[in-house]
């Protein structure tokens, strides 16, 4: 929609409005990017990898109450097919591997980076 100057009206107030309104806005992106506490978010600086944090926050969390309660939510569907006579060897294997593959990522990945060379190949 195209605004018609108006004769009687002063054009300089509708743009020093627009201005202010954008000199304001650009003021807090810089003041949030200078400042991360202000956004709540993780600061970079600091040899931080956000990443990092990130997926080991990720992992703690899972490996903590999330993951124990849906193990043992696991077992318990174990119990009740048991008790309903529907329980087969593939079921329970498929349900024990899962919680020991769950629980035992990390020091599976611990084991096998373990023979990982480091440093430099030439001797």
């Amino acid at each position: 929609m195209m605004m018609i100057p108006n004769p009687t009206q002063s054009s300089t107030s509708t743009y020093s409005k627009t201005t202010t309104a954008h000199v304001v806005a650009a003021t807090v992106v810089v003041a949030l990017c200078l400042l991360p506490e202000l956004a709540f978010a993780q600061s970079g600086g600091g040899g931080g990898n956000p990443i990092l944090a990130f997926l080991n926050g990720m992992v703690t969390f899972l490996n903590t109450g999330v993951m124990r309660a849906i193990a043992i939510l696991a077992v318990f569907s174990l119990g009740i097919l048991c008790y309903l006579g529907k329980l087969t060897f593939g079921v329970t294997a498929t349900i024990c591997g899962g919680i020991i593959l769950t629980f035992g990522a990390a020091s599976l990945v611990d084991q096998f980076s373990a023979y990982v060379p480091t440093g430099s190949l030439s001797s």
